[in-house]
This record gives structure tokens, C-alpha cells and sequence, in this order.
């Protein structure tokens, strides 16, 4: 799947919708809050606002979505997933934004009112084409049309009944099963009579690349528990999506949070060691000041040659 374009078609339409509601809520606020008469001036104070948040308020929405971690999994969403993400997000947002311009627009309107038509506005328009967007895009994986690549690590027994039990599905799960990689040495893989074996663990790194893999399914052996680390560790520096197949003493105890594949029990193994907002917030930390250090350094060294020209 093009992970860029599925991203593409949120952006715009996040923009889109921002755009849309600051036009819409800031002709509310002049027509129907502050104007009472129709040869009225609008004040320059509101005119600046309007006009700055023509970009400015899309960007901070984009922005708080891409912190939010909404981008990070664009194809993975369901539409439950979706209302609360969205509602949640724009909850954030206005009251960011009502801190923001509470002082500005308090002598020219009724600002809780406002601010809670903004927020319904903006919900609205926002949510409903995204729904359609998750919409469209799920019953295109449940029907087969589009999907992840997926490995299985293992290839006796456990991995056999996993697979089976994902490709019986009568719902289309997205696993668009390429091979698998076994962990052990034996030469007899019942998985074989399936599916392509693509090598050992050792090269497991190589396979992802080569065969453009954005799930895992870990499908081992009781005998092969002891191996689990060794696994998880080759795949922790990759992208990956990691599920595994829990033990029956997981389930009973409650020590996993369990996923599923349309009703296969899978462990959803995360790669982060902190929650998407903070990773997205580092990164985002990280770039500006590598940006404001590199363009220190840049004028530094203009300086510099500057002076010696001197």
C-alpha cells in the first residue's frame, strides 16, 4: 500500500477543513455576533485576526494532528478509532485556540458561545470526510484490494494454524502473506507446504527490505520461547508491525493486551518506548534545534570569511 498518498488525501483534507471552518466561523462572528448594522466597519483587530489565520490556524491544526500521532497510522483505523481520535484532537485544539484569542475577541463577542459553535463547525467538517476516507479504505481491505505484506516468523504447527486461520477469514483481514523465516535449523518446515520460505532469522533484516514487509507475525514454538528476545531484538530497529501469538498462561493471567485479526488472538508488540505525541514532539524539538544550530553555524562561518575578506 502507498502509505504516502493514504497520508496525502488526511493533509488535504485536514487543510481543507481548518480553511473551511475559520472562514465559516469568522463570517459568523461578523454577521450575526458583532455586526448590528449593515454599514458597520469591521474593527481592524478582527480583520488581523481573520487574516492571519488564514494559514496560520490550518498549519497549528496540521501540526497538532501530526504530534497526536493521527498520521502515524494511516491505513490501521477504524471508525471508532477515527470519532474518538477526531473528537478528541479538536477538543485540544479549540481550547488551545481559546486561550490564544480570548483576549483579542472578548470585547467584540460572546466567546464561550462562539468557540462552541467552532468546535461543532470544525468537528463536522472535519470528521465526515475522514470517516469516508476510513471508510473507503476499510471494506477495500476486507475485500482484498489492498493490503500489508506480511511474515511469519516460525514454521511448524503454530504457524500453519495461524495462517490458516487468517486466510479462512471471510473478511479479508489486509495480510498479504510473502513468506516466512523459520528459527530454528530443521530442514522439514511444515509452513513450506504453504508458503515461501525466505530464510533463517539471521537474514530477517534483509528479507524486510528485500520483499517490503510492514507486518511480522511471530508464530513459535513452545520449544522456541527461549528465542523470543533474539527475535524481538532483530526487529526492534525496523518498522515494522509486530504481532504474537500469546501462551494460554498470558491469556489467563491477563499479562498481554490482546489484539485481533477479525477474531484471531494476536499480541500487538509496540516498538516505542514513549507514547506517539512525545515521540512526534521530540522529533519535531530535535529538527528545530538542529535547524537553529546549523544556521548559527552558517553564520558563523560567513562571518568569518567576511572578516578575512576584510
Amino acid at each position: 500500500m502507498n502509505k504516502r498518498i493514504q497520508t496525502l488525501k488526511y493533509l488535504v483534507i485536514d487543510f481543507l477543513s481548518a480553511f473551511l471552518s475559520w472562514n465559516i466561523i469568522s463570517l459568523y462572528l461578523v454577521k450575526y455576533v458583532w455586526s448590528s448594522g449593515p454599514d458597520e466597519v469591521i474593527p481592524v483587530t478582527l480583520r488581523h485576526i481573520y487574516y492571519t489565520g488564514l494559514i496560520i490556524v490550518p498549519a497549528f491544526w496540521i501540526l497538532l494532528y501530526y504530534i497526536s500521532g493521527y498520521y502515524n497510522v494511516v491505513y490501521r483505523k477504524s471508525r471508532l478509532s477515527e470519532t474518538w481520535q477526531t473528537l478528541g484532537n479538536i477538543l485540544i485544539g479549540v481550547a488551545i485556540l481559546y486561550l490564544v484569542l480570548h483576549k483579542s475577541l472578548k470585547p467584540y463577542a460572546s466567546i464561550d458561545s462562539i468557540f462552541l459553535v467552532y468546535f461543532t463547525l470544525h468537528f463536522l467538517i472535519a470528521y465526515i470526510p475522514r470517516l469516508v476516507i476510513t471508510t473507503i479504505t476499510t471494506k477495500r481491505i476486507h475485500r482484498g484490494e489492498i493490503g500489508y505484506n506480511t511474515l511469519i516468523i516460525g514454521s511448524n504447527a503454530k504457524a500453519v494454524k495461524i495462517y490458516q486461520e487468517i486466510t479462512g477469514q471471510v473478511r479479508g483481514s489486509g495480510n498479504k502473506f510473502v513468506g516466512f523465516v523459520n528459527v530454528d535449523d530443521k530442514t522439514k518446515n511444515l509452513l513450506g507446504d504453504y508458503l515461501s520460505h525466505l530464510g533463517s532469522l539471521d537474514r530477517i533484516r534483509t528479507i524486510i527490505v528485500q520483499h517490503c514487509i510492514e507486518e511480522v507475525i511471530i508464530a513459535i514454538e513452545s520449544s522456541e520461547h527461549h528465542k523470543i528476545n533474539r527475535i524481538i531484538n532483530k526487529l526492534i530497529e525496523t518498522n515494522v508491525v509486530i504481532k504474537a501469538i500469546p501462551s494460554t498462561y498470558d491469556i489467563l493471567t491477563g499479562k498481554v493486551k490482546m489484539n485481533s485479526i477479525l477474531g484471531t488472538p494476536l499480541i500487538l508488540v509496540s516498538h516505542q518506548l514513549m507514547p506517539a505525541w512525545q515521540e512526534n514532539l521530540k522529533n519535531i524539538l530535535d529538527f528545530t534545534i538542529l535547524h537553529r544550530g546549523y544556521s548559527a553555524n552558517l553564520s558563523f562561518q560567513l562571518g568569518v570569511l567576511l572578516r578575512k575578506r576584510r
